[in-house]
This record gives structure tokens, C-alpha cells and sequence, in this order.
């Protein structure tokens, strides 16, 4: 149950963190608007102020909303796009030409359509690094799934370890045993798209 529930969040946070990501960076890099800037100067500052310092307001926007103790709370807060992300993005769509959204414009696609159809294909390889990152960073998340989801049926691949730790004694041998099944599904990911993960981050990289 516990690899089944890291499954989820894991799916539903890369996507959705993707997605917003991908828009973010879209818009930013694509249009000139006055709170360009304020937004970029936000994502920067939340950047570094420690997520322990915001959980009072944010636990009680959560619970407030009914989402405490469900797999929607941590998979909300993994969909926010975090400032690597964004960067990312915004440096792979330096190298895309607007002269394709124009062209794309003059055959009646609107905004979406030119994100979706002609912008986001072209991530493909940032997408993959962005992917790898961000389900690395969720798969081995503890303090989310821990505060959010205490039920003992929403346990995650992390929270279920943190169990053979005892006031009294730790169950090593259980723990080790355990961390290396668990690294397995990342292992045999990141081996199968190493290639695709260089490639998006040299290309997300400072020209």
C-alpha cells in the first residue's frame, strides 16, 4: 500500500508540477506584461525561505478546505512549480524561435494551442530532466506525506520507514533492507533516460 500511495503522489505531483511549470515559463518568456517581474522576484523569494516557516498557514489552508489526511493535500503542494523548474524552462525557450508562434498564429491557433501543439513538444527534453528531478525530490519526500497524511492506510515508501524507528532500539537490518527495494524504481528509471536527462539539462543550461 505504502509504494502505491508513493505512486500516486508521485504521478499526480509530476504532472500537475509540469504542467504549471511549462505555463509559467510559457508566459513569462513569451509576453511582456508589468507583474512580469514581480512574479519572477516571488518564485525567488519563496525560493528561499524554509518551507517549516509557512506550514502554520498553510496546514490550516488545507484542513480548512477538508484535504487533511488525503492524498490531495501533498499532491497540491507538489504541484507548485518551484524556481529550478521555471528556470529551466524559461532557458530551453530562449532557443525555440518566435517566429513559430507566429506562423502558428497565422493558421488560426490561439495561445493554448500554440503551447500545446508547437511550445511544449519541443520541451521534450527538459521535460524528461524536470520529470527526473522533481520525482526523485516526491518519491523521497518524508515531511509532507508525515504531516499530511498520519493515516496509517496513506502511508508512503518513506513514512513506512520512519515505523522501525524506536525510542528504544532501530531495526537496521529491516531499514537497510527496505531502503534498497525502494531505490530500485528510481535506479532503473534514471538508467533508462540518463541520456534524455543530460540533454535537457545542458540545453536548460546558461547558453
Amino acid at each position: 500500500m505504502d509504494f502505491f500511495n508513493t505512486f500516486i503522489l508521485t504521478l499526480f505531483g509530476v504532472l500537475g508540477s509540469i504542467v504549471v511549470g511549462s505555463m509559467v515559463a510559457y508566459v513569462i518568456n513569451r509576453f511582456n506584461f508589468k507583474s512580469k517581474k514581480l512574479i519572477l522576484f516571488i518564485y525567488f523569494a519563496v525560493s528561499v525561505v524554509p518551507m517549516e516557516i509557512s506550514q502554520v498557514s498553510t496546514f490550516k489552508i488545507i484542513d480548512n478546505l477538508g484535504l487533511y489526511n488525503t492524498r490531495l493535500a501533498p499532491i497540491l503542494l507538489y504541484i507548485g512549480a518551484d524556481v529550478l523548474m521555471i528556470y529551466m524552462y524559461m532557458q530551453a525557450l530562449e532557443k525555440i524561435p518566435k517566429e513559430l508562434d507566429r506562423a502558428a498564429m497565422l493558421e488560426g491557433a490561439n495561445y493554448f494551442q500554440i503551447y500545446r501543439n508547437v511550445i511544449f513538444p519541443l520541451l521534450k527534453p527538459v521535460t524528461i530532466s524536470v520529470i527526473m528531478i522533481k520525482m526523485i525530490s516526491i518519491y523521497n519526500d518524508f515531511y509532507i506525506p508525515f504531516l499530511y497524511m498520519p493515516d496509517m492506510n496513506l502511508q508512503t515508501v518513506s513514512t513506512t520507514l520512519f515505523k522501525f524507528i524506536g525510542p528504544y532500539e532501530i531495526q537496521w537490518h529491516v531499514i537497510c533492507a527496505a531502503i534498497i527495494i525502494s531505490i530500485i524504481p528510481m535506479l532503473v528509471f534514471f538508467i533508462f533516460l540518463q541520456k534524455h536527462i543530460y540533454d535537457g539539462i545542458t540545453s536548460g543550461s546558461i547558453k
